[in-house]
């Protein structure tokens, strides 16, 4: 049985990453559960694809990815095009389950997908709107883990919604960057990524 890894920033204080994990055991009793993090900050979405986008190529092909922060749906019935719903994205041969609230912009950048389909018959049952991570992320995520093509219970979609992530800003001498994370040896991460440092220290335009 495949791999289903977490990504929540629920904690692990409270039940519910039990209850994750319960219901993935009750619907793929073969499943293999990696926790990949449930110490996101609350809603941040830069941290979860950042947390996901330092790991996810140590895992093989077909492993599926729950992106379990800020899922609820949001849904816009007077502008569909606003409304965030669970979602499907195959990338690099993995699949990723999550709201589409930006965080596949942010895990992509501006590489292409390889598929991307919405879990749009959640508007139908707004009893698991309660708890989306749990309700609709997992079920689907255990339904690819057992060979399902995601064509048989979502629908094609060609766009995902894009996230507005601070960028870092050159001036003459100066780089100014964004602390992302700070890991458990006290090590920051910023945005600035090793190609603009050198072309900045290089002196380049």
């Amino acid at each position: 049985m495949g791999i289903i890894t977490l990504t929540t920033d629920m904690g692990l204080r409270d039940h519910y990453v039990a209850a994750l994990k319960a219901n993935i055991y009750r619907l793929a009793p073969s499943a293999n559960v990696v926790d990949i993090s449930h110490f996101v900050r609350p809603f941040n979405i830069v941290e979860a694809a950042y947390y996901v986008k330092s790991v996810y190529k140590d895992f093989p092909d077909g492993t599926v990815h729950v992106l379990g922060v800020n899922a609820e749906p949001h849904v816009n019935f007077s502008n569909p095009d606003e409304n965030e719903l669970p979602t499907i994205l195959q990338w690099q041969n993995q699949y990723f389950v999550g709201t589409d609230n930006g965080i596949f912009h942010l895990l992509l950048e501006e590489e292409e997908a390889q598929g991307l389909w919405s879990l749009d018959d959640v508007l139908s049952r707004p009893d698991l709107m309660n708890f989306p991570t749990k309700n609709i992320l997992i079920p689907a995520a255990c339904r690819l883990i057992q060979s399902e093509n995601p064509t048989t219970f979502a629908s094609e979609k060609q766009h995902f919604k894009k996230a507005v992530a601070s960028r870092p800003v050159s001036e003459e001498n100066v780089l100014k960057g964004t602390v992302m994370h700070i890991d458990q040896y006290g090590n920051i991460i910023t945005n600035i990524k090793k190609q603009l440092f050198e072309k900045q220290r290089n002196g380049a335009p």
